[in-house]
């Protein structure tokens, strides 16, 4: 019974342990730098950042036709529950999509109609 017990355990601290280096990958966190991106390959993202492609809410996956337009930004979401949130503080995410490196589009100039 003690066996099984210790076996039971392990098990579970190995599970336990894959599952979390899972989620580190999915949300792109490497272990380890990558050598073949070095400073001098990335000017490009330093002079201009990369496309937003997560929810600053969330964290999901954007959809395209879910945004809000502030402070003459574009700002995607993930879905009609983030929208709201971005409405009540703009700057909030704002600010961690710029943290996050995200060149964020220039929302188009209103048109009256």
């Amino acid at each position: 019974m003690k066996k099984l017990l210790i076996v039971a355990a392990s098990c579970l601290i190995v599970f336990g342990t894959a599952q979390v280096y899972a989620a580190d990958e999915a949300a792109g966190k490497d272990r380890k730098a990558d050598p073949s991106k070095t400073a001098a390959s990335d000017t490009s993202v330093a002079k201009k950042g990369k496309a937003q492609t997560l929810c600053p809410v969330m964290g999901g996956e954007i959809d395209k036709n879910l945004y809000v337009d502030v402070k003459g930004k574009r700002i995607y979401v993930c879905c009609k529950g983030c929208v709201g949130m971005v409405k009540a503080d703009p700057g909030k995410y704002i600010k961690i999509l710029e943290d996050q490196g995200v060149e964020i589009e220039k929302a188009p100039a209103s048109s009256s109609k």
